[in-house]
């Protein structure tokens, strides 16, 4: 007998016709989030402008983080965890020689190893360590639960817990551009990898600290940004059932 998880739902990317219709029927919706809003919000916003009560996503980006968010709706939540388990690939910028509490800029600063901005042939050697398969300790600043709790709530009260490594893999993970204190590096990650640990860790590695920049998503699985609906399109195409603009600004 054919279940829900037999057949995938409609794929709505910026080519294909936009309708309320088809997302209540169920769907998943590729999304460019810009920097700033939560994935919250978004959610939020494809609800107010569809009329679909029923929308999730399948795997958050920080709000100062960019690129592709996959939305679904209707019974393509039943998707979620199938599509959460894809690869992803990102575009980071990280800033060598600092380093905050939740390992990115908008974290709490905090005072780095000390050491020498480290040359780009350092950088490049250090970055085979974090190739292939290995084990990361994910961030305070994180949705995982230890005790009921979320990290980033303990994080949020100043507390830090002890976290268990867990097995994560890295693809590929290249360096594409150098500025320093910036440096840019294209990674091909597997499911649970957290940029901002990376960026601790090699900060660490180098001596001199380091955190994420900015952070963009560039694809899930097959999935492309270059493919993904804009919110102002998404305004244009979809009859709003509210205000987007106060969907925006939810958290």
């Amino acid at each position: 007998m054919a279940t829900g998880l037999d057949i995938p739902p409609a794929l709505l990317d910026r080519h294909a016709t936009l309708l309320a219709e088809e997302l209540a029927a169920g769907a998943c919706l590729l999304l460019d989030k810009p920097s700033g809003p939560t994935s919250f919000a978004m959610v939020a916003l494809l609800r107010r402008l569809s009329g679909v009560r029923k929308v999730g996503h399948a795997g958050t980006l920080d709000p100062f983080a960019s690129g592709l968010l996959i939305l679904l709706a209707g019974p393509a939540t039943r998707w979620q965890d199938r599509l959460m388990g894809q690869d992803k690939r990102y575009h980071i910028t990280l800033r060598l020689g600092c380093e905050s509490d939740s390992h990115d800029r908008t974290g709490q600063p905090a005072t780095p190893g000390g050491g020498s901005l480290p040359g780009r042939a350092q950088v490049e050697a250090a970055l085979a360590a974090f190739r292939g398969e290995g084990l990361q300790v994910p961030p305070m600043h994180s949705a995982i639960q230890i005790g009921g709790k979320r990290l980033y709530q303990l994080a949020r009260k100043g507390l830090s817990v002890e976290r268990a490594p867990r097995p994560v893999v890295a693809r590929s993970l290249e360096l594409t551009g150098w500025a320093p204190p910036l440096v840019e590096l294209e990674l091909h990650c597997g499911k649970g990898y957290y940029v901002r640990s990376l960026a601790r860790d090699l900060g660490r590695l180098l001596g001199c600290g380091a955190w994420v920049e900015e952070l963009r998503r560039t694809a899930i699985g097959d999935h492309l940004v270059e493919r993904a609906w804009r919110p102002e399109e998404l305004r244009q195409r979809l009859r709003p059932q509210g205000s987007g603009m106060e969907a925006m600004r939810e958290d």
